[in-house]
């Protein structure tokens, strides 16, 4: 599997940027595991930053302590499920116990992808979106974890313990993914055309797309967070 990807990453217009991100190329004994993840915290909660950036750190970790291990060992994508839903039980736990300690609440959403051979593996808690793009076809892989009037109901957080939503797949030619905080996909529905990944051939193309998908979310009156990650397989 052959990859180009980058990443964007902007405070908008808050006062601080409570998103955190991570996009991770591993190379292991014969293949390459790409990981991208996209973390917002909760922005009722207090200290969004620290739970986003202390959920990518535990996570970059766990890859490389135990996924990165197995993988070479030749077990499959699949083998990481199981790691994945400990480490996020112990995050949880590790925000309860901050909780009661400051007496506040602590969380953030997950958007998780790996990508490993021919295969991917897609891991969301909240409402941070991972797509897949095939020619100009959009699919949402994630799940939104939402109430009705759009408040996030799961989380990685000091409410408790939730079982994230999975979806795992095959990868083909000429397809891409689009890992992004509400922030990012919420207002550019209409120029998603320029993520088609036929028209995306290095990174630097990337970079300027995601940019420009931006600043028209941001002409249209965006001002939250914005955090995403683009990934072409070839």
């Amino acid at each position: 599997m052959i990859t180009i990807s980058n990443a964007y990453w902007n405070i908008g217009e808050r006062k601080k940027n409570e998103d955190s991100l991570s996009l991770l190329d591993i190379s292991l004994l014969k293949k390459h595991l790409l990981v991208g993840i996209v973390a917002d915290g909760i922005g009722s909660f207090h200290n969004g930053e620290e739970a986003s950036g202390y959920l990518i750190e535990e996570l970059i970790s766990l890859i490389l302590d135990e996924i990165v291990p197995f993988l070479n060992k030749g077990y499959g994508l699949h083998k990481a499920r199981k790691p994945i839903f400990r480490k996020l039980y112990k995050v949880s736990e590790a925000f309860l116990d901050i909780s009661k300690y400051r007496n506040e609440n602590m969380g953030t959403t997950l958007s998780m992808l790996l990508l490993y051979k021919n295969q991917f593996m897609v891991i969301n808690l909240g409402d941070s979106m991972i797509m897949k793009i095939k020619r100009k076809r959009v699919k949402e892989l994630s799940v939104k974890h939402v109430n009705p009037d759009g408040s996030i109901n799961k989380c990685v957080g000091s409410l408790g313990y939730f079982e994230p939503s999975v979806k795992t797949g095959y990868i083909s030619k000429n397809t891409a993914f689009l890992i992004a905080s509400d922030g990012f996909y919420r207002k550019i529905s209409d120029i998603m055309y320029i993520f088609d990944p036929r028209e995306i051939e290095n990174e630097s193309q990337i970079e300027k797309r995601l940019a420009e998908a931006a600043r028209w979310a941001k002409s249209l009156g965006e001002k939250d967070n914005m955090s995403a990650i683009y990934i072409k397989c070839f």
